[in-house]
């Protein structure tokens, strides 16, 4: 997950303060490859792997 908090701290820390939207920008299109990755794997395992099991 991404958290606004921890981006807005750690760019304030590492003095690029105000650039907040440009890492929030470069962290989406990760995230959602990411969430839709563990979501298949996810579906694969529910349905292929133990049919019975859920």
């Amino acid at each position: 997950m991404v958290s606004v908090l921890n981006i807005a701290a750690i760019s304030g820390v590492i003095g690029i303060a105000g650039r907040e939207g440009d890492i929030l920008r470069k962290v989406v299109v990760p995230t959602v490859v990411f969430a839709l990755f563990v979501g298949a794997v996810g579906s694969l395992l529910v349905y292929v792997v133990a049919p019975g099991v859920f």
